[in-house]
This record gives C-alpha cells, structure tokens and sequence, in this order.
C-alpha cells in the first residue's frame, strides 16, 4: 500500500471562518431554533420570556401541559356542608358552547405562566350565583389589571362596573409565574437547542487520513484510498493501517460537547421550574436512572399528586370553594354558603388491579365494605341489573 500525504487546500486556512458549530455560545441576540423560527435568548436574568418562546422548549411544553390536561381532566365535586355530594350547577359547564375542560386548561395555562387567570359572570341564576354558560374565561392579554397599572380593571379597554363579576384565580408560584422567574433556564435552553442546531448544520470530517511519507497522491487515488478505507471500516471490525498513514480524529461529537447532558440537566431544572418531579419530563430523569413500570404507576401517580398537582388543584378548589365572609353574597363567593368544590383524585390513585382486589379482600369480610360498593368503586354493573 502506497502512503500519501494529505492534499494541499487551494484556500488560505487563516482567513477560512470558523465553524459556527465550535461557537458554543455566541453573543448573537437571537438564534434560529430546529423550526427556523428565530427567538431571543439573551437579557437580563429577571426579564420575562413570552409565552410563545418558552413553549418552543419542548420540556417546558411537555410539563406545562402535563400540569394543565391532568388538572382539567380530573372529575369534579361539589360537596354541601353535609358531606353529601351535591350535582355541580353552573361548574359543569361555566361557558356557553364550550366544554369545562377547555376552560380550565386555558385557566390553568395562565395560573402557570403569569400566575394569575381571570373568570368573568356574564349572567346569574334566580339564586345569584352565576348561571350555568354564564361565565366567560377571559385571556390575560384582554386584561389591563388595576393591580399593574393603578388604576381601573379593564377588559378590552373597558372598565368592569363591578368586581364582583370577577373571579381572580391566584398561582402557587408566588414570582410572577415561570415566564418571569424561569427567564434566566429558558433563555439557555434555547441557546442549547440553537448550539445543537449549528452543529448538526455544519457537517465536517469525522476522520482525515494523514500520509507521512513523500508521495504525492493525485484526486483519483484519494477518492479510492477515502472510499475503500470507509468500505473496510463499515464492513469489518478489524482495519489495517499501513505506517505512514495517520489517521486523526476530526471535530468534536455530541457527546464531546456535553449537548446530551447539558439537556438532560436543563430539563431537571426545567421541571423543578414547573413543579413537576423529574421523571415526568423525558430525558430530565435520565440524570438519576429513574424509569417507569407497570408496578410503580401507583407510586408515580401519587408522586405526581404530592409534588406537581397539589398547587393546580388548590388554586382552583379553595377559589371555587370560597365564601364571602362580610355577609354579601356573591362578592366573593361562586358557589352557595357551605359548598366546597373538590377535585376526585380517586381514579388516579386507585392502583393496579392486583392491589385492589387484595384490599377489597381485607375490607369486605370487615364491613368496611360491601360488594356493591366494590364494585362501583370499579365502575361495575351492580348485580342483578344492567347497564343503561
């Protein structure tokens, strides 16, 4: 095997530009993401990202959502100061022509960007409390808050005569919501997904073979040294090397540039932003090695509960579930003295078969429990009849 050296660019190497894929980052104020849409990433830590960018962060989207479709989706309780359960009323359906889960999940999207979502009564019933699709969600960008600017509170730049039409759901985050207080985590994702683009748009060699010796090798015997030495590598687990031929390694992987990890921590942080654990958001859990399995759905649902919905569920239970304590009713409250509205988190707890069956096992033979309650709670036709 005859050794060449390497050919001779017809370029000047010192003015060649750089690479983008080795600027990791740069000080460009805005950045081409995978779709082509260019977003800012740069700014003052404490400067809010706007909804539309942040949602470009695929882990933001995956745990935004997660929140706001299991929280909307939940079955809904009103329940009388008897501890009876009582039938909804106006919750079932607070918007004409539009569905309670679609109303809660566009609510539940403002309590967690900006902290803050806004119900407005339209119409009441006989008993003054608000008539069923006689409420309106009202989007934050319809709103100038009197909280914010000092003044009235207005809704497509008209004054609201009575506040009493208002139903303000407050957050769980406190800050502003994650739009303010994950700027700084949601500008550097973003820098992150752009690095990786330039990378993966700017192809190099992976591998130059360097010849040593004085032979001079023409175009036609590069292209067959190039060609055959890709052959026998793809083809064959052991290669041969003659001396004088140098093979280095060019540019750097993904795995050299920390890309992979680098994502898997922003998304730990992201989901932790959130409020979410981190197994909930693919690719952040990969960090400790979690995974899911049929046996631990139980435990993850629960985990769930305990540290993502418990803020969600009670911005929207303790609002609904409020009561006017100066004695004017309907100020305040949205539901009559002495209703709460609760969440049934019941189905999402239930546990696997196996562990059900077992407990009814335990309960019944005590009391606890009948078999016609057993088998509503599993949503089984009662015995002897049928269903409808």
């Amino acid at each position: 095997m005859r050794l060449w050296r390497r050919r001779e660019e017809t370029t000047d190497a010192a003015a060649a530009p750089v690479a983008e894929a080795q600027e990791f980052p740069t000080a460009k104020p805005h950045y081409p993401t995978t779709s082509g849409w260019e977003v800012p990433v740069h700014g003052i830590h404490d400067q809010p990202v706007d909804r539309k960018t942040a949602l470009t962060v695929p882990a933001i989207r995956r745990g935004v959502n997660l929140l706001a479709v299991t929280v909307a989706s939940l079955p809904w309780q009103r329940i009388g100061a008897d501890g009876t359960k009582k039938p909804l009323g106006w919750l079932a359906q607070p918007e004409a022509g539009r569905p309670l889960f679609q109303t809660l999940k566009d609510t539940l999207y403002d309590l967690q960007f900006d902290n803050v979502a806004y119900w407005k009564v339209n119409h009441r019933a006989a008993t003054g409390e608000p008539a069923q699709g006689g409420v309106e969600y009202v989007s934050l960008d319809r709103i100038q808050d009197h909280r914010k600017t000092g003044g009235e509170f207005m809704i497509d730049s008209r004054p609201v005569v009575s506040l009493a039409n208002i139903i303000a759901f407050e957050g769980w985050h406190g800050d502003g919501g994650i739009l303010a207080a994950g700027a700084r985590t949601i500008r550097i994702a973003l820098a992150l997904e752009a690095a990786a683009k330039r990378y993966a748009d700017t192809p190099q060699s992976s591998v130059d073979l360097v010849n040593d010796s004085s032979y001079t090798l023409t175009d036609a015997e590069i292209d067959d040294l190039v060609r055959n030495y890709k052959r026998t590598r793809n083809a064959e687990a052991v290669g041969f090397v003659d001396k004088g031929l140098r093979v280095e390694k060019n540019g750097w992987s993904s795995k050299e540039l920390q890309l992979i990890e680098a994502r898997q921590y922003l998304n730990t942080l992201i989901a932790n932003l959130i409020g979410v654990p981190a197994d909930a958001i693919p690719g952040a859990s990969a960090l400790s090695g979690g995974s899911l399995t049929y046996s631990t759905t139980a435990q993850e649902a629960r985990k769930l509960i305990d540290y993502g919905l418990v803020g969600p569920i009670n911005s929207i239970e303790t609002r609904l579930s409020m009561t006017d304590q100066q004695g004017n009713a309907w100020t305040n409250q949205v539901t009559p003295r002495g209703d709460v509205i609760r969440a049934n988190l019941d189905a999402r707890l239930r546990g696997n078969p196996i562990d059900r069956a077992q407990l009814y096992q335990i309960l019944i033979p005590l009391g606890v429990l009948t078999v016609e309650e057993a088998r509503a709670m599993e949503d089984l036709t009662p015995i002897g009849g049928t269903d409808v």
